[in-house]
Order: structure tokens, then sequence, then C-alpha cells
């Protein structure tokens, strides 16, 4: 539960996922509205297995309040601004699994930990990359000095014709390369606090920009690895 967003919260004595709240939901999704949805009802009210499927598909959490005025975020709302939808065209190779795991992380439990599992894979695809074009004698660097290159230092080298062997082309253009460094920074944005609820609301804007545009960036690593011969 994000406290920076704007939530709408509807207070019930029993949970019940009724249509006409339902309805809102539809309603307030279809507009990609910036905000979350939430139930709030007793601890101890019975919570119908088929409201809570229903909820969890719409995106709509659920807080349980005790007598005592605790609240326990029982079930995750989602804000619809801010749910990624990649390409469903783009092609991932054997990642594919990884990479859609970490967009239901980031819309559907912590948006923090899907991008950090996405740079992951990122970082992870840059080296495999690097590696078998040393292996394949497209790079004059040895292999061993391969951990000694940082994450610049790897898509520099992806891109350089000084580091190609005779006759070979860089694997990564100039469009490319300025894109993988974009999206190397996505770290930044995990790793570094916000100062300001103004700022931790862009900073959740640019949370879903980067999971697209990382997803993107590892259909295209992937489509370069196919190449390599």
């Amino acid at each position: 539960m994000n406290l920076d967003l704007p939530l709408i919260v509807e207070t019930q004595g029993r949970l019940d996922y009724h249509k006409s709240l339902r309805g809102f939901v539809q309603w307030f999704f279809g507009r990609r509205q910036y905000g979350e949805i939430f139930i709030a009802t007793s601890d101890e009210s019975s919570l119908p297995a088929q409201d809570l499927k229903e909820m969890k598909s719409d995106g709509v959490g659920l807080l349980l309040v005790s007598e005592t005025g605790q609240v326990v975020v029982h079930q995750q709302g989602r804000n619809p601004a801010l749910v990624v939808n990649p390409d469903p065209t783009l092609k991932y190779g054997n990642r594919k699994s990884e990479i859609m795991d970490a967009m239901t992380k980031f819309n559907e439990v912590d948006r923090k930990d899907g991008l950090r599992d996405l740079c992951e894979i990122f970082e992870s695809e840059i080296h495999k990359l690097l590696e078998l074009a040393i292996r394949k004698g497209y790079l004059i660097m040895p292999l061993t000095s391969l951990t000694q290159k940082d994450l610049n230092e790897r898509i520099d080298t992806l891109s350089s014709r000084n580091a190609y062997q005779q006759g070979r082309l860089p694997l990564i253009d100039s469009v490319l390369h300025r894109d993988l460094h974009s999206f190397r920074g996505a770290r930044n944005l995990i790793d570094h606090p916000v100062k300001n609820k103004k700022e931790g609301m862009r900073r959740q804007r640019q949370f879903a920009d980067r999971m697209i545009s990382g997803a993107r960036l590892l259909s295209d690593l992937y489509h370069v690895r196919m190449k390599v011969k």
C-alpha cells in the first residue's frame, strides 16, 4: 500500500464486492486513473473466496482493520495509470518467463522489486551477449577481461568498432547503444530515496516507463544474440 498515491477506500462491515463497486472499478481502470482502490473491513469479517478472486483480478485491494484500529494490507491494490503491458509481439527467447514474472510482480506485488528484477535480467543479458561475441570471434578482448568491465564499459564495448575483429561490424548500433545506457540508469531510480511526495509520484511514473522500455530492449538484445554466428 503506497500512501503517496491517491487512495479510494470503501468501508464495509462485511466484505461485499458488489456490482456497483465493480462497475466503478471498471470505469476507473478503463480511464487509467492515477490511484488505488481498496475495500476496508473488519479482520473478523468472513472473506468469500469468489469476492477475493474477483477483486484481485480487477486490481482492488483489501484492508483488514482490528478493533484497536490496526490496519493490515491483506491484498494489494493496483494503480491503473502505472500498470505495464509491453507489446505482446516482443520476443525474449528463454528469458520470457522471468521477464513476465517481473512484469507481474511490478503490477501486482511491488514496483521496486519488479523493476529490480528486470534490471538484473537486463544486466545478465548484456553479459551473455558480450561473452557470446567473444566466443564467436567478434571481439578482440579475451574472456578473462570480461569480469573486469562494469555495465557501462560492457555496453560501450559492444558498440565500439575498435573492439571488434577486422571485418566485423558492431553488434550494437548507435541508437541501441544510447537506449541501453538510458535504461542502465534505472538502478538509480530504485536505490535513491525520494525527497518529497511530488518526487515520489514522478518516480512511480518513471518506474512504469522503464519497465516498458526495459522489455523492448530485452527483446532487441535477444534478436541481436540470435544473429551472432
